[in-house]
């Protein structure tokens, strides 16, 4: 077994660094309670003698980076998404770049449901009128929600996540599931009596509509202006995807318009959401860090994919995760 140089772009809780230098690597890590977020040279500074990246959806890994790192050849990601590296010359430089996918479905598929229940019922609102002390007495007419039994919820992506999310919402509300995606998936269709219709449908049909579909080319502001003058002025729109989904320009303006819209999102183009964000204007949006992954089983399960990838890597195996 090869011992290995690796650089970790950030702290990652559980016994994953522990186990990696107990295998004989040599491990850094960059902190950001200490030195603050990390920037480009910061990557290139300290992984230039490595063999191994262990990197963050957050850190841009582009050609510049990548050719500043000639001993890289294995980039252990942290998350299912890998748009931040550059693909293209990972391969033609014969980087190997590895994710943590099947793990995140359960986690994910909670806080979609988490992020429909607190929009509906607006759940912000009202905590921050008991933050500010402005809770006097019941109001008959206060935070008035939207119910969420027997709705239409429209899935965009029935893959994983998309198929969990539909299973829940149909057995905890009584939801109609309607879907689209490339093709039929069997698994919705059986487990909850879902429909298979073309986006234009979904999304003219939809009182729910929840995106789980990754993140491409075809998929790129998917969700523009165009669709959301065939939503219902009501909608309720979960993204648990990635940001660069919708055109966020677009979804400004109609939230803002239409003030008994909702939204949930854990994600947005550029993150962290900007202070100036006119997305931070709009009561009817309710948004969270990214923190999809962000329960005790997920993040464990993603620790030790990156740890066996590395394993794999370390031993001349194929590697469990490839991209």
């Amino acid at each position: 077994m090869r011992h290995l140089k690796i650089f970790a772009t950030d702290v990652i809780k559980g016994s994953l660094f522990e186990d990696l230098v107990k295998e004989g690597h040599q491990l850094t890590v960059w902190d950001r309670t200490q030195n603050g977020e990390i920037s480009e040279s910061d990557i290139i500074n300290n992984a230039k003698e490595c063999d191994v990246i262990i990197s963050m959806l957050s850190n841009k890994l582009g050609a510049r980076t990548l050719a500043q790192l000639p001993n890289i050849k294995l980039i252990s990601q942290y998350a299912v998404g890998f748009n931040n590296i550059d693909i293209n010359f990972c391969q033609e430089n014969g980087i190997s770049v590895t994710n943590t996918p099947n793990v995140l479905t359960n986690a994910t598929a909670e806080l979609a449901m988490a992020l429909m229940l607190c929009s509906a019922r607006n759940i912000e609102a009202a905590r921050k009128n008991v933050i500010d002390k402005k809770w006097q007495t019941w109001e008959p007419s206060g935070f008035i929600g939207k119910s969420l039994f027997n709705l239409k919820h429209g899935i965009i992506g029935a893959g994983r996540i998309g198929t969990q999310f539909a299973k829940m919402c149909k057995g905890a509300f009584n939801q109609e599931i309607i879907y689209t995606g490339p093709n039929k998936k069997s698994e919705i269709e059986e487990t909850c009596d879902a429909k298979y219709v073309n986006l234009q449908t979904l999304l003219q049909e939809s009182d729910i509509i929840s995106i789980h579909c990754p993140y491409s080319e075809a998929t790129h502001q998917l969700i523009n202006q165009s669709a959301f003058k065939r939503m219902k002025k009501d909608i309720l729109l979960i993204n648990t995807a990635r940001g660069e989904i919708i055109d966020e320009e677009a979804m400004y303006h109609f939230f803002k318009i239409n003030n008994h819209a909702m939204a949930g999102l854990d994600v947005v183009c550029n993150e962290p959401l900007d202070d100036n964000s006119p997305l931070r204007e709009l009561d009817n949006i309710f948004i969270l860090p990214h923190i999809g992954s962000a329960n005790d089983v997920a993040r464990s399960d993603m620790a030790q994919l990156i740890f066996d990838n590395i394993q794999c890597f370390a031993n001349g195996k194929d590697l469990k995760t490839s991209v």
